[in-house]
């Protein structure tokens, strides 16, 4: 929904259609903005659990910087070189990457990756450019 309309039309909305049957009070809804949910939760619309429940997940999964991200992808890349011989990735491979804490891995598609940074070249690093041509890949 639009930024520009305001709560009060939406409960308004909401509230016309629990009033003529449309909505039940107790069903399910998803959105990413806390006012919209406690606005919703007010007229008895409730939120799915499992939304709910994946959105804590993800709050609580650590972020990796754009310089550890480039080295998994990096290391994704140089796993499939070594197992290959060139980096001429599909795009659906799939590469299990060490974590950089040591704990656990981490499933990255070098194809799609090395794609991304394709698209990016003109913001690498020359180190970041002299390791990608040590792999093999062509420009």
């Amino acid at each position: 929904m639009a930024d520009h309309h305001r709560a009060e039309l939406v409960t308004d909305a909401l509230n016309m259609a629990v009033g003529r049957g449309d909505l039940k009070p107790g069903c399910i809804m998803h959105t990413d903005r806390q006012e919209q949910r406690e606005l919703l939760a007010a007229i008895g619309i409730e939120e799915d659990q499992e939304l709910v429940a994946a959105r804590a997940v993800k709050a609580a999964t650590p972020r990796r910087s754009q310089a550890e991200r480039f080295q998994q992808g990096l290391e994704a890349l140089a796993q499939y070189v070594r197992k290959v011989g060139h980096a001429k990735v599909p795009r659906t491979h799939r590469e299990a990457v060490q974590l950089p804490d040591g704990v656990g891995t981490v499933e990255v598609a070098p194809g799609t990756w090395l794609n991304n940074v394709r698209a990016r070249r003109a913001k690498l690093t020359p180190d970041q450019l002299a390791q990608l041509e040590t792999l093999g890949v062509a420009w």
